[in-house]
């Protein structure tokens, strides 16, 4: 018991002890060697504590005092686990009476006394309990400590249920109450449905005009007014739906390519914004006109934003194929030598360049002249680089 632990603490007035021995209880041997120590004794009476200290210089010295342990004044107390609950209740009381002493407790809940001094206890019935504490000392006084404990009628449990869960709006939405309870009945309900409309129906349809994600609360309320509050975040969502696409009116040219796209979107869908991605620029609007400047394959973006804040994106993938102009590749045109005089006999020598296809197959005997296209090689100065060219296929150093 706390009232029997005693601390001690050994001190010298000079000196080094080098060995602390204490005896308790008078028997001649050692019960501890700390400098420090805390001893329990066992039952209320007088002690001779002997304390015998060794020196480093191998002299010891000892000193005994008496220890008178007595009974406290007798004054029951107890804590409890718990003071309030749901029936059924459980509750660990523990003993704080500090005197020596027999138990008697009494809960109040015409279950039979016990005499436990540590008792666990189950209240099965709603109510308001005193529990008593008698401690009897060993001389026969009591003293009595009680305390309140409530036990209340069980509390319901709130569920509900909701269909559907998302949809456009104007949203119809079924609710459910599957609250239960074990004892009595559910007498009252209250429905909160995130946009500001509340219910008190048992089982409301509620109707949702906005776009957005609502959280969806039900309090419930048993006979004995005992209350339980149930909620699921974002529970609903409501989506306008809407989605959007578009076209090109014509998607493959030579460069520059001006192309004209034109979305579509639901015409119930009010849109705010529209954001168009080209990957050589961008641009707004819900019918743009773009100019395409640099050979390539191109992937198409729109991203359009309805009133309500919600976004769409569609792409399309290699949507836009734009070819080089005014060219011919090397591989689609022969270069020939037309037989004739040499410069000193006065006479040309004409050049015949054509293509091999044949919608594109060009003769010339003065450089310059004519303009072919070919989709491999851009011409930018045709004069210059098809004179460089055919220099260079014939071997000429000054052809003109």
């Amino acid at each position: 018991m706390d009232f029997l632990k005693v601390s001690f603490y050994g001190k010298v007035g000079f000196g080094t002890v080098t060995s602390w021995e204490w005896d308790f209880d008078g028997d001649g041997i050692t019960d501890s060697t700390g400098q420090n120590p805390t001893h329990i004794f066992p039952v209320a009476d007088t002690y001779s504590v002997k304390l015998t200290t060794t020196f480093d210089t191998g002299s010891t010295e000892s000193r005994t005092l008496n220890v008178i342990m007595k009974e406290p004044e007798l004054e029951a107390n107890f804590i409890a686990s718990v003071t309030s609950g749901d029936v059924p209740l459980e509750v660990e009381f523990t003993d704080l009476t500090l005197a020596s002493h027999d138990c008697r407790w009494d809960f109040s809940d015409k279950t039979p006394k016990t005499s436990v001094k540590n008792p666990v206890h189950v209240f099965t019935e709603p109510g308001t309990y005193w529990v008593v504490l008698t401690a009897t000392g060993i001389n026969g006084n009591t003293d009595d400590y009680s305390k309140e404990i409530i036990v209340n009628h069980p509390s319901p449990v709130a569920l509900f249920t909701a269909e559907p869960e998302s949809g456009k709006p104007p949203l119809s939405v079924q609710f459910t109450d599957r609250s239960e309870i074990s004892e009595g009945q559910i007498n009252e309900c209250y429905w909160t449905f995130g946009d500001g409309a509340s219910s008190e129906e048992r089982n409301p349809v509620h109707e949702y005009s906005e776009p957005g994600n609502y959280t969806v609360s039900l309090k419930v309320k048993s006979g004995f007014s005992r209350i339980n509050t149930y909620t699921v975040k974002d529970l609903i969502s409501v989506t306008s739906g809407f989605s959007a696409s578009f076209s090109a009116d014509k998607t493959t040219g030579e460069a520059p390519f001006i192309v004209k796209f034109t979305s579509t979107r639901p015409s119930d869908a009010e849109m705010k914004s529209y954001f168009w991605d080209f990957e050589d620029g961008t641009s707004g609007g819900a019918h743009p006109v773009h100019t395409f400047r640099t050979p390539g394959i191109y992937n198409v973006t729109l991203t359009v934003t309805n009133s309500y804040g919600e976004s769409y994106t569609v792409i399309k993938t290699g949507y836009i194929t734009v070819e080089k102009s005014d060219a011919v590749s090397a591989a689609d045109t022969q270069v020939t030598e037309e037989p004739g005089p040499d410069e000193a006999s006065g006479n040309e020598m004409k050049i015949s360049c054509q293509s091999h296809k044949e919608d594109k197959k060009k003769i010339f005997g003065i450089p310059g002249t004519e303009v072919f296209r070919s989709e491999t090689t851009r011409i930018h100065e045709f004069y210059g680089e098809w004179v460089t060219l055919i220099r260079e296929l014939l071997g000429f150093k000054k052809l003109f």
